[in-house]
């Protein structure tokens, strides 16, 4: 059966998440193409007669309303801030040639009646253009010699979330009245002509970078410039959490910049003057700070950001989701889960970020990545003693703590992906059975057959029926990402590095308790006793791609978005499977003729924090 043969569909917001990935396997199984990025349009032509009308845009189910029976966008601005830069370009395209949109969920009604059916029912209407403008998009990440800012208002920030904070308002003191502007990227440095890139894989290892720039930075001497680092990282976090990664990334390099000052910053003329990415906005903040100690208005916009950030600080769960529920009030995972129960049973991979919570959002500390290590090589050693692994990541950059363990797995001579995964998956399954793995947040076919039972029974304590679809991953996609526990108690030597501080701690609100594992709901002294549960991801490279590789998963992602501006200035293009100009590969294997041909001092793994070249 191929009933989508000669048809293309454009997947909103992106394909990402589990739920979207079934939908995009059951169309290409059944003779469909998934359209990605933009050149793919241009080997779209249109028909003379018919135009485009063999393209379909579906619209994830989440983001939709029906309004008189007719089904609209739920929020314009939040379906855009899921979408990178290539599913903004394509949207414009929708918009300019009339693409019919449906939501997602009607491929599973045309491949029950075995054929495609749209009548205006399951049309969605665009009611207001989301004022998408491709020129501030494309700009609005690339800069001059000159200064660029980005500013946004406390004030506006607040005024946005009080609409969905029902009664916050009357809190609201005259301060904020006068709230100054918050949020700005310096250009200082950085490149023209650079296109938004995400890098999925990095969102966590920039927060990672963020959190242990801070932590390690108070604990030393920071030159007295403290407040002024707490202030800037609380800043960025609410641009995280607001699913502005622009605003975002701008305070956390003034973040590391500061950090790294040697000296007791005295005047915002200083600061300006003297340390990167401190443009005149930030500055002006900064001479806020030294005079008053304060920012108007930022406690409160924190306190009103943080039911957004109790969302999205659960695995699964983006910005958008949690902006989406903070806006309808819910306060809870389990109020979550009873209004929504199938964007759960879809994407069932959150009941695990659920599940282990609290775990994943605490620190691991170096030899605990160690011992992960040593499980997994020895569990390997028995399969294929000629693959390799490493970790990667901050571990790699010798960070005291790093967010999750990212183990990278490659073979001498070795190009053969799917190879190399097969062995992987076998490790999995067998670490699986051992009950060092304790889950899977995605799946092959062989990898359902051992943890479906473990889905069904997480879906059943939530009480949710089973899902209709799997999103079952392409046997040589080459990563796994993973929940691993030690079986070990924690020595007691160790115990200092695992004290519960109520204060600094992740925790599940009460009402959600009841689907958690986490060691420390569990726990009721005040350090763990046993391992918490960890992330750990399971990447595959080819060894002809060894140096860019690891290159790619060292970081930080900051690190990397500078170098890849480098490589962009000289018309080059990096990317995790080598330095391009032209379409031709230049170098792969060895990591340190990169920097050559870049033409900048190769910098050691510990020393990629510093974005300095």
């Amino acid at each position: 059966m191929a009933i989508f043969k000669g048809r293309s569909f454009i997947l909103f917001p992106n394909n990402e998440v589990s739920s979207i990935n079934i939908f995009e396997n059951l169309i290409k199984n059944n003779g469909g193409k998934i359209i990605e990025y933009e050149h793919d349009i241009t080997n779209a032509s249109p028909d003379i007669n018919y135009g485009y009308s063999h393209i379909i845009g579906l619209v994830n189910d989440s983001y939709l309303t029906l309004n008189n029976n007719k089904y609209e966008i739920y929020e314009n601005n939040l379906l855009l801030n899921e979408m990178d830069l290539n599913k903004r370009k394509l949207w414009e395209f929708v918009k300019k040639n009339n693409i019919t949109l449906v939501n997602i969920s009607s491929v599973s009604f045309w491949l029950k009646v075995k054929k495609i059916l749209i009548n205006q029912d399951n049309i969605i209407t665009i009611t207001k253009d989301p004022g998408l403008h491709l020129e501030e998009i494309s700009t609005s990440d690339s800069c001059n010699q000159s200064t660029s800012e980005c500013e946004t208002d406390i004030g506006d920030i607040i005024n946005e979330l009080v609409k969905c904070n029902s009664g916050s308002s009357k809190n609201l003191n005259s301060n904020l009245n006068n709230a100054d502007n918050v949020g700005e990227v310096s250009s200082s440095g950085t490149l023209h002509g650079l296109k938004n890139e995400v890098i999925p894989q990095y969102n966590n290892e920039i927060e990672e970078d963020n959190k242990s720039i801070s932590a390690s930075s108070l604990a030393r001497n920071t030159n007295g410039n403290e407040l002024l680092i707490k202030t800037l990282d609380k800043l960025s976090k609410i641009h995280t959490i607001r699913g502005d990664e622009f605003r975002s990334r701008g305070y956390k390099l003034a973040k590391i910049s500061v950090s790294k000052y040697p000296h007791k910053i005295k005047s915002a003329k200083e600061a300006q003057e003297k340390i990167p990415h401190i443009g005149a906005s930030i500055a002006k903040k900064i001479e806020t700070l030294l005079k008053t100690g304060k920012l108007p208005g930022l406690e409160i916009a924190s306190k009103l950001e943080s039911r957004k950030e109790y969302f999205s600080s659960c695995y699964g769960i983006g910005p958008v989701t949690a902006e989406n529920w903070d806006s309808l009030q819910i306060n809870s995972l389990n109020e979550a889960l009873k209004r929504f129960p199938k964007i759960f049973q879809h994407d069932w991979s959150i009941l695990f970020g659920w599940k282990y919570y609290e775990d994943w959002n605490k620190k691991i500390p170096r030899s605990e990545c160690v011992k992960h290590m040593q499980i997994i090589k020895e569990e390997l050693k028995l399969l294929d003693d000629s693959i390799e692994c490493e970790i990667q990541g901050s571990f790699r950059r010798n960070r005291a703590l790093c967010g999750d363990i990212d183990i990278l797995f490659y073979k001498k001579e070795c190009d053969d992906i799917s190879d190399l995964y097969v062995v992987l998956e076998m490790l999995a399954i067998k670490l699986y059975k051992k009950k060092y793995i304790k889950c899977f947040l995605q799946l092959s076919k062989n990898i359902n057959l051992v943890f479906d039972n473990e889905i069904q029974t997480t879906l059943q304590k939530a009480g949710i029926s089973n899902n209709e679809f799997r999103s079952i991953s392409l046997t040589n996609r080459p990563k796994l990402f993973l929940g691993a526990k030690l079986s070990t108690t924690i020595p007691e030597f160790d115990t200092s590095l695992y004290t519960i501080n109520p204060e600094i701690d992740v925790k599940l609100h009460s009402e959600d308790k009841y689907m958690s594992s986490s060691v420390q709901a569990n726990s009721v002294s005040h350090a763990l006793e046993e391992y918490p549960c960890r992330r750990i991801d399971f990447f595959i490279c080819k060894w002809s791609e060894i140096g860019a590789s690891k290159l790619h998963y060292t970081g930080s992602g900051e690190f990397n978005r500078e170098v890849r501006k480098i490589a962009i200035s000289k018309g080059m293009k990096l990317t995790q499977h080598g330095l391009y100009q032209n379409d031709i590969l230049l170098e792969s294997f060895n990591e340190k003729r990169i920097f050559d041909l870049l033409d900048i001092p190769f910098i050691e793994p510990p020393d990629r924090q510093e974005l300095k070249f």
